[in-house]
């Protein structure tokens, strides 16, 4: 989610982008603990520093730690925060990443005709984009939701 989002150049923002690469890096590897506190210290330096983008990207990362710790009102609720403000800006790839994150929790919630069509907005956005790698990504979920619906 990061490919369309500007560094911040302040001082203040760029701790908040090096925390932030640290609490990546730890999601990345499943150090869920460590890149949760990370990522909200960037949150709050990125809030600090006005630095929207840096918000969006710190909400995103928290919103998927929620979600693979299965507290996914969390989840729904950071993924929620960041669509609206991408929706706001325009922002098509972050809203096709949300999209896509909410559709996955609506159907751990068993909410699947929502997650359906979450995940098919998604898809069609990622389509537009020319994103097919991301594309075939949420095309695999919708599978899956089908799968378990």
């Amino acid at each position: 989610m990061t490919s369309g989002y500007p560094e911040a150049t302040t001082p203040l923002g760029r701790e908040a982008e090096t925390l932030y690469k640290q609490g990546f890096d730890a999601y990345q590897q499943q150090q869920l603990v460590a890149a949760r506190r990370l990522l909200e210290q960037s949150l709050f330096l990125f809030r600090e520093a006005e630095h929207t983008p840096g918000i969006l990207r710190s909400q995103h990362i928290l919103g998927n730690i929620a979600f693979s710790e299965g507290q996914y009102a969390i989840a729904r609720t950071l993924h929620e925060d960041v669509l609206a403000a991408c929706r706001a800006m325009n922002f098509q790839e972050g809203i096709a990443s949300s999209l896509n994150n909410l559709g996955l929790i609506a159907g751990k919630q068993g909410m699947f005709a929502e997650g359906r069509a979450l995940l098919e907005e998604s898809i069609r956005i990622y389509q537009q984009l020319g994103h097919s790698q991301e594309a075939a990504a949420a095309r695999a979920n919708l599978e899956s939701l089908h799968f378990i619906a």
